[in-house]
């Protein structure tokens, strides 16, 4: 899977949360084969009346239709990664789910 990591406001990316979220977002392919690119986006806030704000926007992107977008906040980078991270994976799952009930016949139901 290839992994974009960006910045939008001033905060420079460190290596360390570069690596930790390309680990993270790889960590997603077990979930979702299909998923060929990823890219995350990190933002801050400047309004200091608001306490999660740190922003981090994770988008994936696969071969057809698949496509899943999780926005997150936190007080620091990281918490605000986790938080999408596990917004996708609820995402991932929920779809995985979906394709596998379709796919199957209804129980009760004879085929043939």
């Amino acid at each position: 899977m290839d992994v974009a990591v960006t910045a939008r406001r001033p905060n420079p990316l460190g290596r360390r949360i570069r690596s930790l979220t390309v680990s993270k977002v790889n960590r997603l392919e077990r979930l979702a084969s299909r998923i060929d690119r990823a890219e995350v986006v990190f933002a801050s806030e400047p309004n200091p009346r608001i306490a999660d704000h740190e922003v981090c926007e994770v988008h994936l992107r696969g071969a057809g239709r698949s496509a899943f977008v999780a926005k997150a906040s936190g007080p620091d980078m990281l918490t605000a990664l986790e938080r999408a991270i596990h917004k996708l994976e609820r995402q991932l799952r929920r779809a995985k789910g979906r394709t596998i009930t379709r796919h199957r016949a209804p129980r009760g139901m004879l085929v043939g």
